[in-house]
């Protein structure tokens, strides 16, 4: 879920319910709208609406150029490393792009997973390039 964007969309629904529950009696009158009569059932039809916006977003936009990633690299045993990269390439969930790591090298792996409420989207890497030195 995106925090930040759930808080948008409820300032955003919640004015247009208040500007619907404002104009209810003409809208009553010109439409029949009963519903707009009511401002809790707008103000829950915001709060709803503003939840379901923080949690499609993320599997809507997927992962953009240049989003961080935490980036898993398999380890020996039941250990794994972990470290932030950069997309290169757009991608879904599934979908293999490239990233940059933090050194300046490449790296191809598969997207696992968008990003939440407390970490960035996540990648498991399958292929590296070595790094020149200079």
């Amino acid at each position: 879920m995106n925090l930040r964007l759930a808080g948008k969309a409820f300032m955003a629904f919640t004015a247009a319910a208040l500007v619907s529950y404002g104009l209810s009696g003409f809208l009553s009158k010109s439409f029949g709208l009963s519903l707009l009569s009511e401002v809790w059932k707008l103000e829950a039809l915001a709060v709803a609406a503003a939840i379901a916006t923080g949690f499609a977003y993320p599997l809507l936009r997927g992962v953009k150029r240049g989003d961080q990633l935490v980036a898993f690299v398999p380890g020996k045993g039941p250990f794994t490393q972990s470290l932030l990269v950069t997309a290169l390439e757009d991608g879904r969930s599934g979908n293999k792009i490239r990233v940059e790591l933090w050194n300046g090298g490449l790296a191809e792996g598969v997207v696992s997973s968008y990003s939440s409420t407390f970490s960035p989207a996540a990648i498991e890497l399958t292929e590296a390039e070595a790094v020149k030195s200079q």
